[in-house]
């Protein structure tokens, strides 16, 4: 007979204990009961004292599931299977040795247990005592998104090294993701979780929403509380799976939408209303930061903005009550909010900066909180920004704002067709820009004299920085929005209508705001609010890559410069032919390069194929140190090259390579190969594929060029790199974009930006290349994966789109 053991976790549920305890001593299939009292103060603690027979972990405190859960799991110790139960669940009397059927039936599920959506019932009429027969295989289907652990029949491997996670909010009380992470963790390791539906046990309703906030002060739901920290946490870790299994919400948003409001109460929370009124077929989040409202505005935060919950959960009375919203909320009702608390008004850049730092959308709409949008207004600019992939940020202008009438109509509604003006020195707060914006560092002026209350020009520095890094920028001359508080009224600078008519307080303040910006940007005229058509041309950058090309071989210098082309105007010259007339002159190591110094300036110069110790095949160290002494700024692909640089005192800036998302990207092919190496075969990587050919036959080892490499790469399950100098070489960048899983040695700086078994495979010799090889066959899910969260990487952080502003991004 199988070693069952069966672990409660209990919190305050003394009466469903009762029922537990005595269930799972009616079963004979259960070997131990453990008991965790997981902090409770009801009583239970005195009640199960009282019982014998059972294995007793009183927990002075409550800090969570996970804790509670790994807890008994701990003190089970050896056994076949575990039923893990929560402690507001009556299970079902028979339910195990149904599900213990089910699982030898299977032997390749690890573990099974009821459907949470549709298997539990509040009421105690409907629920049923008994389960009256085997499960239904029809209703059972593989459970990736949710552990369903409240009530789990597992197999011992689900649980051999493996535990629920106690990092950060998860080991603190709170209603969590708890069963999420592990669901995560077990696709990771290949568990295989199995849901059954076609019962109706019962469930107490929870009372965590209630507790929490007594706790805390904030609901799990909203912006901040334990569970928005668990959840955070959650997609950090696992954001590929999360995108892949969760069938209740996509994180991986549209529209990021920032909404600014100090003492804006109710106009702000019916812009929310109507954001989420006209997104709600579109993925989309609403942050609203609260500069420091002394109004209705946190009242209504507490009250009203809560995040609604997947819908699997019940929730206490109390909660219930809060959510109804009845005809008179209709209007500042809204869910979805992520609030942004600031304690006292910041001033405007301050507070759109910190809503763009929560801002996770692929475009980023900001609006103040006394305007209105007009519906269809904000679909509008981004389908003009999906049809326009060259322009990077479009608005309504604001002299289109009006206070007369809420009531207005858009149509079309695409801007397409209007005319579209050159952004001025001046980003207004009706506007949606790329992320690319936001994580180039572009931000709104929130230094010197816009630290503090007050609003006023904060956006002419955002403009400005998006034309020093080449971004582009239109106004619309519609719609007539509804602006509720003109002329600064809104800044905080003006207490009292005595002070606003002589507008001193605000004409010094904003003439101060003014001299800083001239400082910072010379050549700007701030009485120009748009341009009619394009900017002017010193806000253009041009920039000239000098390389010399190869045919079909577009290189780092080729692929930086179709990168460059996407935001600026770029041109190819081989060494010598470089002409005049550009703002940036970049000098691509093309090994070796036969120049010692530029033939124009500003120049900077990214010396690719610098290693040390030195390789015979490279130039000397000695002649890219005398280059370098030439050059306005030196970038090095290799971080032992920023070192000797340092060293001898140029201040180089380390810029790995990296991959193009066009040109290295996945394609559709059968997996022909078990292994392949697209590698010039030469010294030891002619042993290593003699080796990998001997033992897996289905190999590949060759040159591919252009186009065809990445369509080599995607034939086979995997690739393998040796780098011929201890570098960080290109094939590691490449290979991860393509998709493919990749096996490399550990060279110098593979981990410093990745991680080993979480983005590749790493080998310090030939038994592990072999080893690594057969893992790959052996666990191709597993190792998809993988392949999934190293592209995503690459592309995230890793192109040579990054790289250009790495590059241009960093001046001064």
């Amino acid at each position: 007979m199988p070693i069952i053991k069966a672990s409660i976790c209990s919190l305050d549920n003394l009466p469903i204990l009762k029922e537990q305890v005595e269930i799972l001593r009616d079963d004979p299939l259960i070997n131990e009961i453990i008991v965790v009292i997981n902090g409770s103060i009801d009583g239970s603690r005195e009640w199960i004292a009282t019982q014998t027979g059972l294995t007793v972990i009183n927990m002075e405190e409550n800090r969570g599931a996970s804790v509670g859960r790994n807890t008994g799991i701990d003190t089970a110790g050896k056994f076949d299977y575990i039923l893990l139960l929560d402690g507001g669940i009556v299970p079902l009397r028979g339910s195990i040795g149904y599900m213990l059927d089910y699982l030898e039936k299977h032997p390749e599920v690890d573990v099974i247990s009821p459907e949470i959506a549709t298997c539990f019932s509040t009421n105690r009429e409907e629920a049923w005592r008994r389960m009256p027969g085997p499960i239904d295989e029809s209703t059972c289907f593989p459970q990736r998104m949710l552990s369903s652990t409240a009530y789990a029949l597992c197999r011992f491997n689900a649980f051999d090294g493996i535990r629920f996670t106690e990092e950060g909010p998860y080991g603190k009380s709170g209603w969590k993701c708890e069963d999420n992470w592990m669901a995560f963790v077990w696709n990771e390791a290949g568990i295989i979780h199995h849901d059954f539906g076609g019962i109706k046990a019962y469930r107490k309703q929870s009372g965590s929403f209630a507790r929490q906030y007594k706790e805390t002060g904030v609901y799990p739901s909203q912006y901040g509380s334990v569970y928005e920290q668990a959840l955070v946490l959650l997609w950090q870790r696992f954001p590929h799976q999360w995108n892949q299994w969760n069938t209740y919400r996509n994180p991986v948003l549209d529209v990021s939408c920032v909404v600014l409001g100090w003492n804006e109460y109710p106009m702000f929370a019916r812009a929310i209303k109507a954001l989420h009124d006209e997104l709600h077929d579109t993925p989309h989040e609403v942050i609203f930061v609260d500069n420091g409202s002394t109004d209705k505005t946190k009242w209504w935060l507490d009250t009203f903005a809560l995040r609604q919950p997947h819908g699997d959960t019940t929730i206490d009375g109390e909660t219930d009550e809060i959510l109804r919203r009845g005809e008179q909320l209709e209007s500042i009702w809204t869910g979805n909010v992520i609030r942004v608390d600031l304690p006292t008004n910041m001033g405007a850049g301050y507070g759109y900066n910190a809503g763009f730092e929560h801002s996770r959308g692929k475009y980023v709409f900001y609006l103040s909180g006394d305007i209105l949008p007009v519906p269809g207004s904000v679909l509008g600019l981004k389908r003009y920004l999906d049809e326009h992939p060259d322009v990077d940020y479009v608005a309504a202008n604001a002299w289109c704002s009006q206070d007369q009438s809420e009531q207005v109509e858009f149509s079309p509604a695409s801007y397409e067709g209007l005319p579209a003006m050159g952004l001025g020195n001046y980003a207004f707060c009706y506007a949606m820009i790329r992320r690319r914006v936001i994580d180039a560092g572009v931000r709104m002026g929130d230094q010197g004299p816009f630290a503090g209350p007050g609003c006023g020009f904060e956006d002419a520095e955002f403009a400005n920085q998006m034309y020093e890094k080449s971004f582009r920028g239109f106004v619309f001359n519609q719609p007539a929005y509804y602006h509720q508080r003109r002329d600064f009224k809104r800044s905080g600078l003006v207490p009292t209508e005595a002070d606003w008519a002589s507008e001193s307080k605000i004409r010094l303040a904003l003439d101060e705001r003014r001299q800083w910006l001239w400082t910072r940007w010379p050549k700007s005229n701030f009485a120009i609010l748009h341009y009619h058509d394009q900017p002017p041309a010193r806000h253009i950058r041009k920039v000239a890559v000098v390389w010399q090309a190869v045919e079909n071989q577009p290189g780092p210098g080729g692929h930086l410069l179709a990168a460059l082309q996407s935001i600026c105007q770029a041109d190819h010259f081989n060494p010598g032919d470089e002409p005049e007339g550009y703002d940036n002159y970049v000098y691509v190591d093309d090994g070796p390069s036969s120049y010692l110094e530029p033939l124009r300036r500003p120049a900077y110069f990214w010396a690719i194929d610098m290693i040390l110790p030195h390789q015979t095949w490279r130039q000397a160290p000695e002649t890219y140190l005398e280059r370098a002494r030439h050059f306005d700024k030196t970038f090095a692909a290799q971080p032992c090259a920023v070192e000797y640089f340092k060293e001898r005192g140029i201040d180089a800036e380390w810029l790995p390579l990296a991959a193009n998302p066009d040109y290295h990207k996945p394609y559709d092919e059968t997996k022909d190969y078990d292994w392949i190496a697209l590698w010039h075969n030469t010294g030891l990587r002619v042993d290593y594929a003699q080796l990998a050919i001997f033992n897996f036959p289905r190999g590949y080892v060759g040159y591919a060029p252009g186009e065809a490499y990445s369509q080599y790469l995607s034939r086979a399950r995997c690739a393998l790199n040796l780098s011929r100098s201890d570098e960080l070489n290109l094939r590691v960048f490449e290979v991860m974009a393509t998709g493919v899983p990749l096996i490399t040695d550990r060279a110098r700086g593979v981990d410093t930006l990745f991680a080993e078994n979480e983005h590749y495979l790493g080998f310090s010799n030939s038994d592990e290349v072999l080893a690594q090889i057969a893992w790959v066959i052996g666990h191709p899910g597993e190792a998809e994966l993988m392949a999934t969260r190293a592209r995503q990487l690459v592309l995230d952080k890793h192109t040579y789109y990054q790289r250009t502003l790495q590059i241009f991004g960093r001046q001064e």
